[in-house]
């Protein structure tokens, strides 16, 4: 029988093995993504503390405003920084051929972190634009673009594309297989998410202890099992721009800041009828209930 590289056995198979030769460094990339996570939260709340024992001694605002507002923005930048530069040392732990070690790991992907940033906020933008046509289709929309997306890293890593063309790229390779390739991300993904579940909702000590350790491998073979699928497809040549969707996420982006605007204006508008409905409420709620009488005739003797 001919070795068929698309069939679910062999890509379950190709997927188990790239998990199990790099999970190590998989494991150790993740624990040292959260250590700088970590670094980096206690660092701003430390600077955050500091800003406030400052002001409650010197009472001054101007002050603080001018230490504080580049200490937010600083921390906000480095909070993204980090966030993005940690994925994707993670993801490229499960994609290299060779081992290497930590520090060369994080140090091979660095450069790559900003247009990783960029790559995000493109699609952000993009993805928010779909989001009034997502709701009129029942998100069917938000969700094929979701599909759509699920190579975007890979080939942002491999290929070192500007913004928005990784997530074309992904979308272009997607359509080669369209039917097969949600089919075995269904199959896969959704038995060992109701696994998950089903092992979450018993009783027995065990089984949630099984649960937890199939969570944490499940990631992983994730990853790898979307790659494995994803080095079977061929790389197209020529970027396809999807300009009609282009024109209504654009359409989209405009029709979502009206939404939210007249949203916030009939908020703001109303804000004092809106709360003393909810106080009326809450107090209703917060009343004593008189038992109920049971109005019921007694049947005759």
């Amino acid at each position: 029988m001919e070795h068929d590289p698309w069939s679910v056995e062999n890509l379950v198979r190709a997927a188990l093995k790239r998990t199990k030769e790099r999970f190590l460094s998989y494991f150790l990339t993740y624990v040292a993504s959260s250590i700088l996570f970590i670094v980096v939260f206690a660092a701003g709340v430390i600077l955050s503390t500091m800003i406030n024992i400052l002001y409650v001694r010197t009472k001054s605002v101007l002050l603080v405003g001018i230490l504080g507002t580049p200490t937010a923005i600083g921390f906000f930048v480095a909070l993204i920084y980090v966030s993005a530069w940690s994925q994707l040392a993670v993801i490229h732990s499960l994609m290299l051929n060779e081992k290497k070690d930590l520090g060369a790991l994080f140090k091979e992907v660095k450069p790559a972190t900003g247009g990783y940033i960029w790559l995000s906020i493109v699609t952000t933008l993009f993805m928010f634009g779909l989001i009034p046509w997502g709701l009129m289709t029942l998100f069917i929309v938000l969700i094929l673009w979701a599909y759509w997306s699920i190579f975007s890293t890979f080939v942002y890593l491999e290929q070192r594309r500007r913004g928005l063309e990784n997530l074309w790229i992904s979308r272009q390779m997607i359509d080669e297989r369209f039917i097969g390739i949600a089919g075995r991300m269904l199959l896969i993904h959704g038995s060992i998410f109701f696994m998950m579940i089903a092992l979450g909702w018993s009783d027995n000590a065990f089984l949630r202890l099984l649960s937890g350790i199939v969570n944490i491998l499940f990631v992983p073979f994730s990853i790898s099992f979307s790659y494995e699928i994803y080095r079977l497809l061929k790389i197209p040549t020529e970027v396809k721009k999807p300009t009609v969707w282009i024109a209504f996420s654009a359409i989209g982006f405009v029709l979502f800041i009206v939404m939210c605007t007249l949203l916030i204006t009939v908020f703001s508008q109303n804000f004092a009828q809106i709360m003393e409905v909810i106080i009326k409420m809450i107090r209703a709620d917060q009343l004593p209930r008189t038992p109920a009488v049971n109005l019921t005739p007694y049947p005759s003797m």
